[in-house]
């Protein structure tokens, strides 16, 4: 595969700027929601949280959540209303990239190019690959502003690596969730198949974990659910950062064999002329 020249550049702007929009809005959004939430604290007297702290510590809670979460502090209010839910917007955007890369334009009749462009399909697919992850970026980085925001309005000390940490993670688990996407889009060439196959891998997945959470004689089936490299609640609260790090390399290697297979195999794949 050549060096990046013209051509590369061209496409990897075409890309970014088709989706310009919905990226601005993403950003936005994510940004008034996380700024709000955080508004919402009870600064001047987090006591008054400690009744649902008690309420947080039932089993059934700590499943979901995490037996360390605690509404008392600024990290543990983001811990619980953003950070719990966030996945469900992360994953559904990760698995729309995913898809974009290359199986939606084979739906749509509009990969003929990939046949005559004057760059090669593998180099097609790491522009598209790249552009999709620095699009993906737009989550992690809303995010962090406006926790970033929040903690100076309301002038309490930032936890800045804590912080960083838990964005990284949520940053690369969601890249996984894309080049999960990417691979099983190669492989079935057919976005409804792709998107199934992709959600219910990370649907199974979140039940392996909960059942192994509830279930002792359940546990090992933790083991099996990629859930368990994504521990932000908890994490965030204890500032434990340095305890993530293992999951770092676990989510890079996944994604790192998807895409080296990926790139492989994207050559053999069929793309009829319309």
């Amino acid at each position: 595969m050549s060096f990046i020249n013209k051509a590369h550049t061209n496409l990897f702007i075409k890309y970014i700027k088709k989706d310009r929009w919905l990226l601005i809005g993403l950003f936005a959004g994510i940004f008034i929601t996380v700024f709000i939430l955080g508004m919402m604290f009870p600064a001047e007297d987090p006591t008054q949280l400690q009744g649902f702290d008690e309420l947080l510590e039932d089993p059934i809670f700590q499943v979901f959540l995490g037996s360390l979460v605690s509404l008392s502090s600024l990290q543990g209010w983001f811990a619980m209303g953003w950070f719990s839910v966030s996945w469900w917007i992360g994953i559904p955007f990760a698995l729309y990239l995913g898809i974009q890369i290359f199986t939606s334009e084979i739906a749509q009749g509009t990969a003929d190019h990939l046949l005559t462009a004057p760059v090669s399909r593998r180099e097609v697919l790491v522009i598209r690959y790249f552009s999709a992850a620095l699009e993906l970026l737009m989550m992690p980085l809303s995010t962090f502003f406006g926790i970033s925001l929040t903690f100076f309005f309301l002038n309490i000390d930032f936890p800045l690596l804590d912080t960083i940490g838990v964005i990284t993670l949520d940053y690369l688990f969601f890249l996984t969730a894309l080049t999960f996407t990417l691979f099983f889009s190669l492989i079935l060439v057919e976005i409804k198949r792709s998107l199934i196959v992709t959600g219910l891998l990370y649907i199974f997945s979140y039940f392996f974990q909960i059942f192994g959470s509830l279930n002792p004689d359940l546990e090992i089936l933790r083991s099996f659910s990629i859930f368990e490299t994504h521990p932000l609640m908890e994490i965030y609260v204890t500032s434990a950062t340095e305890k993530i790090l293992p999951n770092f390399g676990i989510l890079i290697v996944i994604s790192g064999l998807l895409f080296v297979i990926s790139f492989f195999i994207i050559e053999r794949v069929e793309i009829r002329k319309r």
